[in-house]
């Protein structure tokens, strides 16, 4: 056999050994570091929206999430949005194009493929809310992320396969039954599986193919690479 032919077996598996075997090279805290740097919420209101907490490590992240799951979103988002002057009486009414908006999100449909966490099933098709919305200007229609979320969220793909860490849902009220992304994107992360090329290329992906919007995805490609070693398989 010639040099060439083993060449690639070989640099195939040498990047594979360094995927697997960095998980030395991250501070203690780098998750939580890694949310505080990104999340408007997460500090100083840390118990307000997270009251689990935030995970330390990767390796703390099932003791903080209630629910683990993989699986497909089907293409029926529907938003909501709640404009300030809806809730207070400002005295006059806004224009359309200078309306606050007080919160927002968009909800879609969820279908399991895979529970690593949790008492959901496969096949199960649960709601999933996200922190987004579609503002619609004289017929342009813009992606905008809801108050206080991260620049980095952007909508999840219909029929892409996604791994989610979430909270319990509520039991009662108008949110009843849905379920929130934990930590927004860092609670979010597009399935690939630890064999492949796409592992190996994780720092070289685009931000569109991690399903984030424009800004520095290092921290969150430092973090995708230690869940994809724990819970990709």
């Amino acid at each position: 056999m010639t040099w060439e032919k083993t060449a690639l077996p070989v640099l195939v598996c040498l990047g594979l050994l360094t995927l697997f075997c960095s998980c030395n090279s991250y501070p203690d805290d780098s998750l939580y570091q890694a949310i505080l740097e990104t999340d408007n919420n997460a500090s100083p209101l840390v118990e307000h929206y997270y009251p689990a907490g935030i995970p330390r490590t990767v390796s703390e992240m099932p003791e903080t999430a209630a629910v683990i799951v993989r699986g497909t979103f089907l293409d029926d988002a529907q938003g909501e949005i709640t404009y300030l002057d809806e809730v207070l009486d400002l005295g006059r009414g806004a224009a359309p194009g200078e309306r606050s908006v007080l919160s927002a999100q968009t909800t879609s449909t969820f279908e399991i493929t895979k529970v690593i966490q949790g008492d959901l099933q496969v096949g199960d098709q649960i709601k999933i809310s996200e922190p987004y919305y579609v503002d619609n200007q004289d017929s342009v229609e813009t992606i905008k992320r809801s108050p206080g979320c991260s620049e980095l969220y952007a909508p999840s793909e219909p029929g892409k396969e996604y791994l989610f860490f979430f909270d319990d849902p509520f039991d009662q009220g108008e949110e009843a039954g849905i379920y929130f992304p934990l930590w927004n994107e860092f609670g979010r992360y597009p399935v690939i599986y630890p064999l492949s090329w796409d592992a190996l290329s994780i720092p070289s992906m685009t931000n569109e193919e991690l399903s984030l919007g424009e800004g520095d995805a290092s921290a969150y490609k430092d973090v995708y690479r230690q869940v994809v070693k724990k819970f990709m398989w």
